[in-house]
Parts: structure tokens; sequence; C-alpha cells
């Protein structure tokens, strides 16, 4: 009787021919799923961040656009602000009010004091008072030129209306924009008691004159329209004001 091998020396059968199945496509694996989101995310936020950081944000009541050319050394992402700050104001132009921050810093936030903040020149307890977060990007911030801008507005226009108060009354005398600029740089209170322009605000009212014709490419400005039954009248006035 023929032994027959066992193990590794037994006979192997002959192999079979088989047909593979095709291979079944894997899809996406779980850590692509969880990264590839916050890839998309992260890609928003640098698109976001590059259109942002070429300039402030345009303000939702401006031309919706209309480039705006730089005015001076205004870059003209700040022009539609300036137009904004000083909208209904009357006596107060967006040609005044960048002749007033150009007087006060050059438009320059570097060598401002420690006590004097920004474009504008705030102090802390200035800011406080007129300083907010007006374009909207979460601070509210004297550095920021925007909200320096509108703060600035703000104050002026505060002060143009005491002083057309002032001149109703027959308080004071004299120009309106010269008014105001002098109640900011002595206050109130000294117009009012000199009649006009005092004698210690005229060299800061002459600064900031002197400064306004770099900025006649505002002095055309659009202001927003006025509604109401009287708007076309208040909107003559405002430019017979002006």
């Amino acid at each position: 009787m023929q032994n027959v091998p066992e193990g590794d020396d037994a006979p192997q059968p002959p192999s079979q021919t088989s047909t593979t199945a095709p291979r079944r496509r894997r899809g996406p694996g779980a850590c692509l799923l969880i990264v590839l989101p916050g890839m998309v995310t992260l890609g928003g936020v640098f698109a976001f961040v590059s259109l942002a950081g070429g300039g402030a944000a345009v303000p939702q009541d401006g031309t919706p656009g209309q480039a705006e050319s730089a005015v001076s050394n205004v870059d003209g992402s700040y022009v539609p602000w300036l137009r904004r700050a000083t909208a209904d104001c009357v006596g107060v132009t967006p040609a005044l009010l960048a002749a007033h921050i150009d007087q006060l810093s050059g438009w320059q936030s570097d060598g401002a004091g420690l006590s004097e903040l920004g474009v504008a020149r705030f102090t802390d307890a200035g800011w406080k008072k007129w300083g907010r977060d007006d374009d909207g990007n979460g601070r509210s911030s004297p550095h920021d030129k925007v909200d320096a801008i509108m703060a600035l507005g703000r104050q002026d226009c505060s002060l143009s209306k005491q002083m057309t108060g002032l001149r109703t009354k027959g308080t004071v005398n004299g120009d309106l924009a010269e008014l105001t600029l002098a109640a900011y740089a002595v206050g109130v209170d000294e117009v009012a008691r000199a009649g006009g322009v005092p004698s210690p605000a005229r060299l800061f009212v002459a600064e900031v004159k002197k400064r306004l014709p770099r900025y006649s490419a505002l002095r055309g400005a659009s202001r927003r329209p006025v509604h109401g039954p009287d708007g076309l009248a208040r909107e003559r006035r405002l430019s017979g004001a002006r």
C-alpha cells in the first residue's frame, strides 16, 4: 500500500481560476469628513479677512457700488463715513470735518499722546461720551478711524446745534462753522461770553480753515434724503446753510 505524503509534502490541488469581483470604491474616511468642514470654514474666514482688511466697510446708507476716490490724504474708504457723519448737520460739512481731523493729527494715529488717542485725538472722557462702534466690527475704539470720524462728527454737530441756538438768541454772532470750531477749542461758555470767536480760539479756527481747500472735492458730498411733507424745504435750507 502506497503511503500518501502529509503536510507540506502533500500534493496541492490544481489551482482553480476564479473571477475576482470588482473592488468597491470607498467613500471619504471619517477623518476627512471631520477635517473638510473645518478647512472650508477657515477658507471663508481668510476670504472675509482679505476683503475686510483692505479698508473700512462702506456705510449701508451710502451709494451702492460707487467707488470713492481718495481725497487729499484721506483713503477713499473713509469718504462715505465723512459724508454720513455730517449728513444731517447744519454748519459742518464733510470737508470741514476732514480738515478738522487733519488739523488735529494729519490723519495719523501715530504720535498721539497717552491722553489723546487716534486721528481725532479723543481723551478717555471724550470717547466715553462720543465714541461708538459705528463700523460694527465688535469694538468701539478711538484708534479705529471709522469710529473716530463718526465720533468727532457727532461732537462737532452737537456744538453746531448749540451755536445755532446762541445765534438765534443773539448771544453770539459770526460764521457758524467758525463758531463751532471755536466751541471745540475753548468751550461753548467761552464763545458765549465773547459773543463770537474768542481770541484764544482764533489760531485753531484759522488752522482748520487753511486746510479746507485740500478737501474741496467733498464740498459737493451727497446727504441723506429728507423725508416728510416739508422735506424738500428742509433740504433747501440745509443746502443754503452749507
